[in-house]
Protein backbone atom coordinates (compact mmCIF):
# COMPACT_ATOMS: atom_id res chain seq x y z
CA UNK A 1 0.00 0.00 0.00
CA UNK A 2 1.57 3.57 -1.13
CA UNK A 3 1.81 5.94 1.66
CA UNK A 4 -0.09 9.18 2.04
CA UNK A 5 0.93 11.88 0.21
CA UNK A 6 0.62 15.20 1.45
CA UNK A 7 1.78 19.08 0.97
CA UNK A 8 2.95 21.50 3.37
CA UNK A 9 2.02 25.47 2.99
CA UNK A 10 2.93 27.73 5.84
CA UNK A 11 4.46 31.09 5.57
CA UNK A 12 6.18 30.33 8.87
CA UNK A 13 9.45 28.45 8.50
CA UNK A 14 9.53 26.99 11.61
CA UNK A 15 5.75 26.15 11.79
CA UNK A 16 6.45 24.61 8.41
CA UNK A 17 9.42 22.58 9.03
CA UNK A 18 7.41 21.03 12.50
CA UNK A 19 4.59 19.51 10.45
CA UNK A 20 6.62 18.72 7.71
CA UNK A 21 8.92 16.11 10.29
CA UNK A 22 5.56 15.22 12.21
CA UNK A 23 4.25 14.00 8.89
CA UNK A 24 7.40 12.24 8.28
CA UNK A 25 7.47 10.60 11.63
CA UNK A 26 4.07 9.29 10.93
CA UNK A 27 4.86 7.99 7.76
CA UNK A 28 3.52 10.48 5.32
CA UNK A 29 5.46 11.15 1.96
CA UNK A 30 5.64 15.30 2.07
CA UNK A 31 5.96 15.44 -1.38
CA UNK A 32 6.53 19.47 -1.33
CA UNK A 33 6.62 22.08 1.81
CA UNK A 34 6.14 25.36 0.19
CA UNK A 35 5.67 28.81 1.65
CA UNK A 36 2.56 30.22 0.00
CA UNK A 37 -0.39 30.32 -1.59
CA UNK A 38 1.07 31.47 -4.82
CA UNK A 39 3.83 28.85 -4.90
CA UNK A 40 1.42 26.20 -3.91
CA UNK A 41 -0.93 26.79 -7.24
CA UNK A 42 2.75 26.89 -9.18
CA UNK A 43 3.52 23.06 -7.65
CA UNK A 44 0.08 21.85 -8.25
CA UNK A 45 -0.34 23.74 -11.47
CA UNK A 46 2.64 22.05 -12.77
CA UNK A 47 2.53 18.47 -15.26
CA UNK A 48 2.08 15.04 -12.68
CA UNK A 49 2.56 16.74 -9.52
CA UNK A 50 -0.29 15.91 -7.23
CA UNK A 51 -0.68 15.12 -3.45
CA UNK A 52 -3.19 13.35 -1.47
CA UNK A 53 -3.82 15.72 0.94
CA UNK A 54 -2.53 19.89 1.70
CA UNK A 55 -2.00 21.00 5.10
CA UNK A 56 -2.96 24.98 4.71
CA UNK A 57 -2.37 28.02 7.18
CA UNK A 58 -4.85 29.57 7.38
CA UNK A 59 -3.26 32.77 8.15
CA UNK A 60 -0.68 33.69 5.06
CA UNK A 61 -0.47 36.86 3.47
CA UNK A 62 -1.35 37.92 -0.34
CA UNK A 63 -3.68 34.88 -0.60
CA UNK A 64 -5.13 33.31 3.34
CA UNK A 65 -5.33 29.73 3.16
CA UNK A 66 -9.24 29.68 3.03
CA UNK A 67 -8.83 31.26 -0.34
CA UNK A 68 -6.33 28.83 -1.75
CA UNK A 69 -8.68 25.96 -0.03
CA UNK A 70 -11.37 27.34 -2.76
CA UNK A 71 -9.07 27.31 -5.57
CA UNK A 72 -7.33 24.07 -4.81
CA UNK A 73 -11.06 22.36 -4.88
CA UNK A 74 -11.66 23.65 -8.25
CA UNK A 75 -8.37 21.76 -9.61
CA UNK A 76 -9.19 18.53 -11.65
CA UNK A 77 -7.72 16.20 -8.81
CA UNK A 78 -7.93 18.18 -5.79
CA UNK A 79 -6.44 17.35 -2.64
CA UNK A 80 -7.67 16.67 0.37
CA UNK A 81 -7.53 20.04 3.15
CA UNK A 82 -6.52 20.20 6.17
CA UNK A 83 -6.39 23.48 7.83
CA UNK A 84 -3.44 24.49 10.51
CA UNK A 85 -4.14 27.50 12.61
CA UNK A 86 -3.40 28.81 16.23
CA UNK A 87 -7.22 29.52 15.64
CA UNK A 88 -9.03 27.19 17.88
CA UNK A 89 -12.41 27.99 16.05
CA UNK A 90 -11.66 26.12 12.14
CA UNK A 91 -12.73 27.82 9.24
CA UNK A 92 -15.70 28.29 7.51
CA UNK A 93 -14.90 26.20 4.58
CA UNK A 94 -16.68 23.01 3.02
CA UNK A 95 -16.59 21.36 -0.69
CA UNK A 96 -18.48 18.08 -1.50
CA UNK A 97 -16.09 15.10 -2.17
CA UNK A 98 -13.40 16.88 -0.12
CA UNK A 99 -12.37 15.72 3.27
CA UNK A 100 -11.46 18.89 5.64
CA UNK A 101 -10.03 19.16 9.24
CA UNK A 102 -8.57 21.59 11.26
CA UNK A 103 -5.21 21.25 13.24
CA UNK A 104 -4.50 23.82 16.21
CA UNK A 105 -1.17 25.11 16.16
CA UNK A 106 1.56 23.80 17.75
CA UNK A 107 0.32 20.65 16.52
CA UNK A 108 0.15 17.70 18.50
CA UNK A 109 1.12 14.41 17.45
CA UNK A 110 -1.86 12.56 18.56
CA UNK A 111 -3.89 15.33 17.32
CA UNK A 112 -2.43 14.88 13.42
CA UNK A 113 -2.66 10.96 14.06
CA UNK A 114 -6.26 11.03 14.01
CA UNK A 115 -6.20 13.63 11.42
CA UNK A 116 -4.55 11.23 9.25
CA UNK A 117 -6.56 8.41 10.08
CA UNK A 118 -9.13 10.11 8.53
CA UNK A 119 -7.71 11.03 5.95
CA UNK A 120 -6.77 7.37 5.17
CA UNK A 121 -9.84 5.80 5.70
CA UNK A 122 -11.69 7.73 2.65
CA UNK A 123 -12.68 5.65 -0.13
CA UNK A 124 -10.29 5.02 -2.58
CA UNK A 125 -12.11 4.15 -5.85
CA UNK A 126 -13.42 6.63 -8.01
CA UNK A 127 -16.59 5.08 -7.79
CA UNK A 128 -16.72 5.50 -3.90
CA UNK A 129 -16.60 1.77 -2.99
CA UNK A 130 -15.30 0.77 0.44
CA UNK A 131 -11.69 1.40 0.90
CA UNK A 132 -9.37 -1.33 0.60
CA UNK A 133 -7.76 -1.37 3.98
CA UNK A 134 -8.75 -0.06 7.61
CA UNK A 135 -6.50 2.59 9.09
CA UNK A 136 -5.34 2.36 13.07
CA UNK A 137 -3.40 4.43 15.17
CA UNK A 138 -0.27 2.51 16.83
CA UNK A 139 2.27 4.90 19.11
CA UNK A 140 1.22 7.87 17.39
CA UNK A 141 1.55 6.35 13.53
CA UNK A 142 -0.79 5.50 11.26
CA UNK A 143 -1.15 1.67 9.91
CA UNK A 144 -2.58 0.88 7.01
CA UNK A 145 -4.75 -3.39 7.90
CA UNK A 146 -5.98 -4.74 4.56
CA UNK A 147 -9.50 -5.42 4.53
CA UNK A 148 -8.57 -8.93 3.79
CA UNK A 149 -7.65 -9.59 7.38
CA UNK A 150 -10.06 -8.16 9.07
CA UNK A 151 -13.09 -10.14 11.36
CA UNK A 152 -15.14 -7.97 12.55
CA UNK A 153 -15.61 -4.48 14.45
CA UNK A 154 -16.99 -3.97 17.75
CA UNK A 155 -17.43 -1.07 19.53
CA UNK A 156 -16.18 -0.50 23.18
CA UNK A 157 -16.33 2.68 25.34
CA UNK A 158 -14.98 5.43 23.25
CA UNK A 159 -13.52 3.25 20.39
CA UNK A 160 -13.94 0.65 17.87
CA UNK A 161 -11.56 -2.39 18.10
CA UNK A 162 -10.95 -4.14 14.81
CA UNK A 163 -10.38 -7.42 15.44
CA UNK A 164 -8.03 -9.40 12.66
CA UNK A 165 -6.57 -13.17 12.90
CA UNK A 166 -3.62 -11.90 14.29
CA UNK A 167 -4.46 -9.50 16.86
CA UNK A 168 -6.47 -6.17 17.83
CA UNK A 169 -6.29 -2.82 17.06
CA UNK A 170 -8.72 0.25 17.67
CA UNK A 171 -10.05 2.98 15.53
CA UNK A 172 -10.75 6.35 15.78
CA UNK A 173 -14.03 6.76 14.40
CA UNK A 174 -17.63 5.66 15.15
CA UNK A 175 -19.65 2.10 13.81
CA UNK A 176 -22.13 4.19 12.39
CA UNK A 177 -19.32 5.82 10.28
CA UNK A 178 -17.58 2.68 9.63
CA UNK A 179 -20.85 1.14 8.27
CA UNK A 180 -21.40 3.94 6.02
CA UNK A 181 -17.69 3.89 4.56
CA UNK A 182 -17.67 0.11 4.08
CA UNK A 183 -21.16 -0.65 2.82
CA UNK A 184 -22.10 -3.67 1.97
CA UNK A 185 -18.46 -5.23 2.93
CA UNK A 186 -19.71 -5.18 6.34
CA UNK A 187 -22.74 -6.49 8.05
CA UNK A 188 -24.67 -5.99 11.12
CA UNK A 189 -25.16 -8.25 13.59
CA UNK A 190 -25.36 -6.44 16.71
CA UNK A 191 -25.84 -2.69 18.03
CA UNK A 192 -22.15 -2.70 18.32
CA UNK A 193 -20.65 -5.10 16.30
CA UNK A 194 -20.18 -4.96 12.76
CA UNK A 195 -18.69 -8.57 10.86
CA UNK A 196 -16.69 -8.19 7.33
CA UNK A 197 -18.54 -10.21 4.94
CA UNK A 198 -15.79 -12.07 3.12
CA UNK A 199 -15.03 -13.50 7.07
CA UNK A 200 -18.35 -15.11 7.66
CA UNK A 201 -18.05 -18.93 7.51
CA UNK A 202 -21.74 -19.77 8.35
CA UNK A 203 -24.25 -19.42 11.48
CA UNK A 204 -24.73 -22.20 14.76
CA UNK A 205 -27.73 -21.75 17.36
CA UNK A 206 -27.09 -23.04 20.96
CA UNK A 207 -29.63 -24.84 22.95
CA UNK A 208 -31.49 -21.29 24.36
CA UNK A 209 -31.76 -20.43 20.49
CA UNK A 210 -29.44 -17.72 19.98
CA UNK A 211 -27.32 -17.15 16.57
CA UNK A 212 -23.85 -16.91 16.34
CA UNK A 213 -21.55 -15.87 13.49
CA UNK A 214 -19.05 -18.46 12.46
CA UNK A 215 -15.52 -16.87 11.30
CA UNK A 216 -13.38 -17.90 8.84
CA UNK A 217 -10.07 -18.99 10.28
CA UNK A 218 -11.26 -18.47 13.69
CA UNK A 219 -12.62 -20.36 16.38
CA UNK A 220 -14.63 -17.41 17.70
CA UNK A 221 -18.24 -17.19 17.52
CA UNK A 222 -19.56 -13.37 17.78
CA UNK A 223 -23.35 -13.71 18.89
CA UNK A 224 -25.92 -12.28 16.49
CA UNK A 225 -28.54 -10.07 18.59
CA UNK A 226 -32.53 -10.70 18.74
CA UNK A 227 -33.33 -7.50 16.48
CA UNK A 228 -30.62 -8.86 13.67
CA UNK A 229 -31.29 -12.62 13.22
CA UNK A 230 -33.04 -11.50 9.77
CA UNK A 231 -29.04 -11.25 8.92
CA UNK A 232 -29.00 -15.12 8.85
CA UNK A 233 -31.62 -16.08 6.70
CA UNK A 234 -29.63 -14.03 4.30
CA UNK A 235 -26.73 -16.57 3.96
CA UNK A 236 -29.12 -19.20 3.65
Amino acid sequence: MDALTAIVIDDEPQARERLTLLLAEAGVDVVATLADAGAALDWLGSNGNRADAAFVNVQMPRMDGVTLAGKLAALPHPPAIVFASSQPQPPAFAVDGLTVDHLLKPVRRDRLAAVLARLMSRPSSPAGGAPGHFSVIERGHVRLVPIESALYLKAELKYVTLRTLTGEHLLDMPLTQLEEEYGDAVVRVHRNCLVLRHAIAGFERNTDGAWYVMLNGSPERVPVSRRQQFVVKLFR
